[in-house]
């Protein structure tokens, strides 16, 4: 076949096999050595090819893994990387444009994020990184301990990326779910976990992280050191010391800090609980409808108000909702979109 003779003719690619390729990476079809005829053409393509390739990854269709971007997304990391200057040209080669750039910079982007590789423009191919994927299933809590000697504990249902050895500026993982971690110190070497869009810098410290795909919020809560979260869409940033936490709306996309008395009641679930002390009823709403696998929610408004000290530990959903219907002074009822609501005259 015309594609298989691209892994062993380096480092030429025609446009349609780049086109095939980039189909095989969206569907996650491709093989090792596909992957490193890639990055052999990748190491010496022009400017021009690289805008072509860029240009035909942006004409795919939709791909129906949800792990690679859609298109739709290239055109914000693209307007981001536009900005970066192009680089003077040397001696005869062409230079450049802002554009060219960004293609090298967006398709290395693209592999990273496939779980793969991370890629620089440059003129020789760098080292490719060998991720490996971590996953807790349900009713499970799992440890690992990374090349660097740092040592994180996953809740259930969590799943950690991480390179088999780190690049040697940066730490980067990714994470979706809940997982503690105990970062080994490194100032020349940055710690960072990348849970949905927001990236969580460290040097050496201990925080939780919460950020299941399917909850309302992500939290980052410092226990200690120092911790620094980014929201990568909107640039919004706080800056943690201990006993603090960075909250996200994912419905709102804000990101703000707040202070919280007792940081280690963040680490309950490792014993197998969930403890609340004067927490906002959206908090805990959001975090009991990840552990029982639904949505919860308050359909009064003057239930907004209402913080809850409460402990829960192996209760079913209706103890809970018993419980919870007892401190907000409200009852549950389900619509037809299988969404429990809480209704009544609120907290006294």
């Amino acid at each position: 076949m015309q594609y298989r003779r691209l892994v062993k003719e380096a480092p030429t690619m025609t446009p349609q096999q780049r086109r095939l390729f980039f189909q095989k990476f969206a569907a996650n079809q491709h093989t090792p050595a596909e992957h490193q005829a890639f990055l052999r053409w990748l190491g010496q393509a022009s400017g021009p090819e690289l805008e072509d390739a860029l240009t035909e990854y942006e004409q795919l269709p939709a791909a129906a893994d949800e792990a690679a971007p859609p298109p739709r997304l290239l055109a914000g990391i693209e307007a981001r990387l536009h900005k970066v200057p192009a680089k003077p040209a040397v001696a005869a080669k062409r230079p450049w444009s802002g554009r060219m750039w960004a293609a090298a910079a967006v398709i290395g982007l693209l592999l990273f994020v496939g779980g793969h590789y991370l890629l620089l423009p440059s003129s020789t191919p760098t080292p490719a990184l060998v991720y490996l994927h971590k996953r807790v299933p349900a009713g499970q809590i799992d440890s690992l301990t990374l090349p660097d000697g740092s040592r994180i504990v996953l809740n259930a249902g969590s799943t950690l990326t991480y390179p088999t050895k780190f690049a040697a500026n940066r730490r980067d993982v990714s994470l979706e779910g809940e997982a503690y971690f105990r970062v080994a110190k490194n100032p020349a070497q940055p710690f960072v976990v990348h849970s949905g869009s927001l990236q969580t810098w460290v040097v050496g410290t201990s925080f939780n992280i919460y950020a299941y795909a399917r909850a309302a919020r992500q939290e980052v809560t410092v226990l200690t050191g120092a911790v620094s979260v980014r929201d990568a869409a909107s640039q919004q940033h706080v800056a943690l010391q201990p006993a603090q936490r960075a909250v996200f709306e994912r419905t709102t996309r804000k990101l703000r800090k707040v202070r919280i008395a007792k940081p280690g009641l963040s680490l309950a679930w490792q014993r197998g609980q969930l403890r609340f002390e004067d927490a906002p009823l959206e908090e805990v709403l959001d975090k009991l409808s990840t552990r029982h696998g639904v949505l919860i929610r308050p359909r009064a408004r003057r239930l907004d108000n209402c913080r809850l000290t409460v402990h829960f530990e192996d209760e079913t959903l209706p103890e809970v909702l018993q419980v919870l219907g007892a401190l907000t002074r409200s009852r549950p009822f389900t619509d037809d979109q299988r969404i429990i609501w809480l209704e009544g005259q609120g907290c006294p």
